[in-house]
């Protein structure tokens, strides 16, 4: 089973959402769903690991997929249109990591388009 330590509610539920999940129920876990399939996200902070690795096989991604969305939306790289760095400072430009030599992956926004 993958494990995907350390990811509060709020962290899973935006990365879901950019894939197209939106919440259609709220209540001791929140429910999302893209009209094909249908997540249960509980309301822990953090989410188990074991749990959150099953959460996202059950959405269709590898924990290395997930990983990539996730540490695009925790550093603000998406959206922010600053063109310097992550989310304008300057002095982040550098951190940026590679995604695609470190995982082989594509675009990890790709997905959402």
């Amino acid at each position: 089973m993958p494990r995907l330590p350390g990811i509060s509610q709020k962290e899973a539920v935006r990365v879901f959402q950019k894939l197209g999940y939106r919440v259609v129920r709220e209540s001791g876990h929140l429910i999302l769903s893209n009209g094909e399939r249908r997540l249960v996200i509980p309301r822990h902070d953090p989410i188990n690991a074991i749990t959150m690795g099953a959460i996202a096989r059950d959405a269709g991604l590898t924990p290395q997929q997930f990983r990539a969305l996730l540490s695009w939306e925790r550093w603000g790289a998406a959206g922010h249109g600053s063109g310097v760095g992550w989310g304008g400072d300057p002095r982040i430009a550098t951190v940026r990591p590679v995604l695609g030599a470190q995982h082989d992956l594509p675009d990890p926004l790709a997905w959402t388009r």
